[in-house]
């Protein structure tokens, strides 16, 4: 491997700090702007897995993104892994408050614990999971990285949107069980 500037001096790679400034930084300000101030919050708790999910592809750009395997060796996954896991718990307290200072302490604090634990410790398990199903025999990656790519990204996109299913239930079940205590 080429010694470069990046590889010497252990900075980031333009694409994950476009990935970064995208996701983090432009996208919520285009939401704010035009008064989507509730879809902020809504719209972080997905940054993990969709980073998760776009560095696991195997284009060679964001390899540096995510990882659940951090080590010391890789320094930028080290820093951009926990970056990522701050925003998010950020966006899960967030979520939880609003919860909270609706619905009350008890039913804000169980919405953030469950928020916490299908976003952080299942997001690797289910979409490998998802991954093997829709994977159904074996292949050289070499030959197949588009096929691959296309199969992980489906386990993604079919994760994501089982999240946002979760979400809405939880709501649907919270705003009822609610109405029906008063």
């Amino acid at each position: 491997m080429p010694v470069t500037a990046c590889n010497k001096y252990r900075l980031p790679k333009i694409s994950t700090l476009a990935f970064l400034t995208t996701f983090v930084i432009i996208i919520p300000y285009i939401l704010e702007k035009n008064n989507y101030n509730k879809y902020i919050r809504l719209y972080l708790l997905y940054l993990l897995p969709i980073s998760y999910l776009i560095s696991r592809l195997d284009i060679g750009l964001l390899d540096d993104l995510y990882t659940f395997d951090i080590s010391k060796e890789n320094i930028r996954q080290y820093k951009f892994t926990y970056v990522i896991n701050i925003i998010t718990l950020f966006a899960i307290l967030y979520n939880g408050f609003t919860y909270s200072s609706k619905y009350g302490f008890k039913i804000g604090l169980i919405y953030a614990i469950f928020l916490f634990l299908i976003k952080i410790p299942l997001t690797k398990l289910v979409i490998n999971k998802l991954y093997k199903l829709l994977k159904k025999k074996e292949y050289k990656s070499d030959k197949n990285k588009l096929k691959d790519n296309v199969i992980f990204m489906s386990a993604g996109i079919f994760y994501i949107i089982i999240l946002s299913f979760v979400h809405l239930s939880f709501g649907i079940i919270v705003r009822m069980w609610f109405k029906n205590k008063k």
